[in-house]
């Protein structure tokens, strides 16, 4: 289950990065982006940027998040569980498990 979890923070970032270049569909930062004028080849490293950007935050939180990281200046174990109970991060049993799932999920080739 923690790897469902990571999944979608993977997800997440995905789908943030293709809104800010979506032609249409642009959210705030898209038309930030939009009015810049930017060339294409600019556009492309803005791109490959924003993406290291959101992978080092959604990464960073996912390891604070499985006690493996700080966020903010605080290193805790947090205890995180699914709708159902079922605990993601914070016992024993599952502790490292995010931080696994989360180190192939936004730093493995082949997903990049």
């Amino acid at each position: 289950m923690p790897k469902d979890f990571v999944d979608e923070f993977f997800e997440l970032k995905q789908g943030l990065l293709n809104g800010y270049f979506h032609p249409i569909q642009q959210a705030a930062c898209g038309l930030l982006i939009a009015s810049m004028g930017l060339q294409a080849d600019q556009i492309d490293k803005l791109r490959r940027v924003l993406d290291q950007c959101l992978t080092d935050a959604l990464y960073t939180v996912l390891l604070g998040l499985d006690g493996c990281g700080q966020i903010g200046h605080k290193q805790v174990d947090y205890r995180l569980s699914d709708e159902l109970g079922n605990a993601l991060a914070g016992s024993g049993s599952v502790s490292g498990q995010i931080e696994a799932a989360a180190y192939e999920a936004f730093h493995s080739h082949d997903r990049a």
